[in-house]
């Protein structure tokens, strides 16, 4: 009855629970949005963090002497190197010009930003269920309700 004394009919109450179940919608559809970018930002610093460690082998190996020894040493490290900086190219970034911190900083952004989303969406979900179940309680209520009169009425009659 929470619900429904916020409200001044059944109607009106039925119209808000369809404002909030587009309200749910949306807040479940850009929680799927922010995951999504969220996914595909770890992927970028994983790429770039693997480059950034591995950089330092491939320059050695540039100057190296003796290339084929410094490579058959260093082998995993130069290829997880190559590795890195084509995943990050396919991926649309550039690696040297990628900044890993400031990509961690704006990673942890979104992630209060989802926890915030999060909250809102499980709030509005659970406001929703409360609003539908009253309206069906009120709803049954009427219909019983209309049920024992129209039985009352049945039982006034004359018996023909």
């Amino acid at each position: 009855a929470g619900t429904y004394q916020k409200v001044n009919s059944i109607t009106e109450l039925e119209e808000k629970t369809t404002e909030n179940s587009v309200l749910v919608k949306e807040s479940k559809d850009s929680l799927k949005e922010l995951e999504r970018r969220m996914k595909s930002m770890a992927e970028i610093i994983k790429y770039a963090e693997q480059y950034k460690e591995n950089r330092s082998f491939q320059i050695h190996y540039r100057k190296a002497k003796n290339p084929d020894e410094y490579f058959r040493k260093h082998e995993s490290n130069l290829i997880l190197y190559d590795g890195a900086k084509e995943m990050l190219r396919r991926l649309g970034c550039e690696p040297k010009m990628l900044d890993v911190d400031k990509l961690r900083s704006d990673y942890s952004r979104l992630e209060r930003q989802k926890a915030e989303l999060n909250k809102e969406y499980h709030s509005a979900e659970k406001e929703l269920k409360q609003m539908r179940t009253e309206l069906d309680k009120l709803k049954q209520y009427f219909s019983t309700e209309r049920h024992e009169k129209t039985a009352q009425k049945h039982k006034d009659l004359p018996f023909r």
